[in-house]
């Protein structure tokens, strides 16, 4: 098996994505937290996981997209979601 390394895109490229159709994981420590069809609802579910307490590690879109978002750019993007829906 090809080992590839993991894509990442900016905040502006995944903003572009936030509706498209596709899987979405929420990785927590140590499992799966949930998963879900689109990146708005992976960062809402996201969202609802911290707010309980849970560590969000990632959101990962798996194979063939690869796509990986970390904490950091987690929280970016949530921020914009947040405002973006309050518009």
């Amino acid at each position: 098996m090809e080992h590839r390394e993991p894509i990442y895109r900016t905040d502006d490229q995944l903003g572009e994505m936030f509706d498209e159709l596709g899987t979405w994981v929420i990785h927590g420590n140590s499992h799966v937290l949930g998963v879900t069809t689109t990146l708005r609802r992976a960062l809402d579910k996201a969202d609802t996981f911290a707010s309980s307490g849970a560590v969000v590690v990632a959101l990962a879109r798996p194979a063939p997209h690869r796509l990986f978002i970390f904490p950091d750019q987690v929280s970016r993007l949530t921020r914009a979601f947040q405002e973006y829906e309050s518009i």
